[in-house]
């Protein structure tokens, strides 16, 4: 017999989830700290030479509920991403310091609700875009700090609508420097701005080098009908490279491009539509920029297109239909963006398509048939990357109609990645003519039936190790035993769901007709007492399995603990079983004519590997009566000291969860469910109720006895004074 322990560490953070402040009011969780909605005034968390501790990720939305907020300090973190709209609700605000962060996007307009605001420190982040002329609004401000930011372009006029105070020459209340502005300035600070604007330039008339009429882009002459080749990529180690703010519009008047690289800079704003007239441009390689808006249709016109990198960016919106008449194009990637919709069916007009990159953004619908007529196609990637690996974390959400099937039709396929993303049907006998395959991966979706052997024909290396990213990868389908022989003990086929595979395992978990002796000749288990408990794993097959089933007890009751809640076989022989002895230890006194409930259920070690030898979940649920013919001397149940709420076991759990408390007087008890959105699912106990440990459980319904959706819920205990509330995972 060999033990094993698996422990499993969930790493996550959570944003904007209901919580109890310390003041006992209702709160938001903002970076593992509860916040008090109406009674938080300050917020002051930041982060100079903090060893490793500061604050990461976005900003999250729910920082809005907090509208008595008058001083936020997020000053010297690693805050990412743009500063949430809901901004504008704090409107009690006279102090915001997010300096020295790693924020971008633009500065929203509702920043001009803060009419309170005194100081507004933004500086050395990676804002981008203009600034609002909304800024105007904050006449009480006493300080302004933009600086070295990635802002472009006029700033507005009602700048001067601020405080005469604020631009005092040389004064250090305005900062503006170090960004892109371009002239003419506002009256109001012409006189102390100093600006790197040599992109403002950009579209002005200049003699070429080779004497021709050229326009100038970014700083350099570049010949209006000569020019075929324009490469800016900033593709230096890790830095970016140094193009801000828009991609000029009068790109589109040099007529002769074949080539236009802008990769791995700082553009933002969104892509000009005079780029549909370079109709002799092949390669269009925008990635790596900061890129936002729709792709607009006009794309559709670049006929000769062959190369095609928008990866990346912010991208919004939908793929347009017109994206179908690019038929020279080879290859397409526009994936880590945010764009949504469905894919076009136009994209099947693509015949010479050798590489489709659409992951991780936020597609839907129906994956078109169409698809699988691109039979030049070798790289698919159409995945839903995993929560928390991707720094934009798109979430593609195909319905769940794609036939997988339809994959025998590419031919020239050689990489194909599709994992979560609603594939069907069954895995064909004909994928082993897909000689070209060396990478699949279609976890996560609904596949069914057997593997076909000639999936073992395929060009791949089943014996590649590795978890993401491994070269062959099955698990979390419903696809049915046996396996071929060379995908047996791969990684890549665990997690299956078998129940309807309607195969027989041959394995039979029963008890034993002698399943309790008890220490003791009393009707009481005492203190310190234990019970033995003996189960029976069974193997009814003729073939013996050298392997590590075993079972799993659990107990109901909060009074007794199971020594070793695991019991481990490494082998049964064919037709045999093996006992599993439990002994059960008395936590506090049992009297008679009680009885503890518990429940046993099968389980095997390292299903991953071994799959095909795991073991059927059925459970056992039983009770054991404490009944004896002698006579017992009362002994009185202990109270405990002090009110307490206990973690829900199982959690998280299905179908059925414990909430176990601790009642130190007698009193009215109410202890209800609640979403997370505080709206009351059901009430569990609403009455009085005496002194002692106690339990009771929750099948995860309604009040109307209606089962509930998978996700978060709070539980909540009021007894008298007392009151408290934990949170609980439902899984379906």
């Amino acid at each position: 017999m060999k033990k094993y322990l698996f422990i499993i560490l969930l790493v996550g953070v959570c944003f904007g989830q209901d919580c109890t402040a310390e003041d006992g009011t209702v709160g938001v969780e903002l970076w593992e700290e509860c916040y008090s909605i109406d009674n938080t005034q300050t917020i002051s968390r930041p982060c100079i030479m903090c060893g490793g501790q500061e604050l990461k990720g976005p900003i999250p939305h729910e920082i809005g509920l907090l509208t008595n907020l008058t001083y936020l300090n997020l000053f010297y973190n690693e805050i990412s991403g743009p500063i949430p709209a809901e901004i504008g609700n704090l409107v009690n605000l006279t102090y915001l310091n997010l300096g020295y962060n790693e924020l971008s996007g633009s500065i929203p307009s509702e920043i001009g609700n803060l009419l309170n605001l005194n100081y507004l420190i933004l500086g050395n982040n990676h804002f981008s875009g203009t600034i609002p002329s909304e800024i105007g609004n904050l006449v009480n401000l006493e300080s302004l700090d933009l600086t070295k930011n990635q802002l472009y372009g006029l700033i507005p006029e009602d700048i001067c609508n601020l405080p005469d105070s604020v631009f005092t020459l040389n004064s250090p209340h305005l900062s503006l420097r170090s960004n892109y502005f371009c002239p003419p300035y506002p009256a109001c600070i012409e006189d102390s701005l100093v600006q790197e604007s040599e992109y403002c330039d950009n579209g002005e008339e200049c003699i070429a080098g080779d004497g021709t009429d050229g326009l100038i882009l970014w700083d350099s002459c570049y010949s209006i009908n000569n020019t075929t080749t324009i490469n800016l990529s900033g593709n230096n180690g890790n830095d970016l490279g140094e193009l801000y703010g828009p991609i000029p519009s009068e790109i589109g008047q040099f007529l002769n491009l074949d080539t236009l690289n802008l990769s791995i800079n700082n553009l933002s704003s969104s892509i000009p539509i005079e780029l549909s007239s370079l109709s002799n441009l092949k390669t269009l390689n925008l990635h790596y920029n900061k890129l936002s808006g729709n792709l607009p249709s006009e794309i559709g016109s670049l006929s000769g297109l062959e190369r095609l990198y928008l990866n990346y960016n912010k991208i919004s919106g939908s793929i347009p239909n017109q994206i179908g008449n690019l038929s020279n194009l080879i290859e397409f990637h526009i994936h880590q963006n945010f764009i949504s919709g469905s894919i076009p069916s136009e994209i099947g007009n693509l015949e010479n398509l050798e590489s489709l990159f659409l992951a991780d953004n936020s597609l839907s619908g129906e994956i078109p048939i169409e698809l699988f007529n691109l039979h030049n196609l070798k790289y698919l990637n159409i995945r839903r990357v995993p929560y928390g690996m991707s720094p934009i974390d798109g979430n593609n959400r195909f319905s769940q109609s794609f036939v997988f099937s339809n994959i025998v039709n590419l031919m020239s396929i050689e990489i194909f990645i599709a994992p979560d993303c609603g594939l069907m049907g069954t895995i064909p006998s004909e994928i082993g003519n897909l000689q070209n395959l060396q990478k699949l991966n279609i976890q996560d979706n609904q596949l069914t039936g057997i593997v076909p052997e000639s999936i073992c024909d395929l060009n791949i290396d089943f014996n590649a190790t590795g978890f993401w990213d491994r070269d062959f990868n099955l698990r979390g389908n419903n696809l049915c035993m046996p396996y071929p022989s060379c995908i047996v003990g791969n990684g890549g086929m665990s997690n299956q769901d078998t129940s309807n595979c309607n195969i027989d395992l041959n394995w039979n978990f029963s008890l034993s007709e002698q399943i309790v002796t008890i220490n003791g000749d009393d009707q009481i288990w005492n203190p310190g007492e234990n019970i033995s408990i003996e189960l029976d794993l069974c193997n009814n097959s003729d073939i013996a399995h050298m392997y590590y089933p075993g079972i799993v007890l659990k107990a109901d009751s909060q009074i007794v603990s199971i020594d070793n809640e695991y019991f481990w076989f490494y082998g049964i022989d064919s037709n045999s079983c093996n006992t599993a002895t439990f002994n059960v230890l008395a936590d506090s006194s049992i009297n008679f004519n009680t009885s503890i409930n518990f429940k046993a259920y099968a389980d095997a070690l390292n299903c991953e590997n071994q799959s095909e030898y795991c073991i059927d979940s059925d459970t056992i649920v039983f009770s054991i009566p404490i009944i004896f013919e002698t006579v017992y001397a009362y002994e009185p149940i202990q109270i405990p000291n002090e009110f307490a709420l206990h973690q829900n076991y199982p959690n998280p759990f299905n179908p059925i969860t414990s909430l176990r408390y601790d009642l130190p007087n007698d009193g009215l008890v109410n202890i209800t469910i609640y979403d997370m959105m505080g709206r009351r699912v059901k009430g569990l106990v609403n009455g009085p109720e005496t002194a002692g440990y106690k339990s009771i459980q929750w099948n995860a319904t309604n009040d109307r006895n209606e089962q509930v959706s998978a996700g978060l819920y709070l539980y909540t205990i009021q007894a008298g004074e007392f009151r408290q509330t934990k949170k609980m995972v439902l899984l379906k």
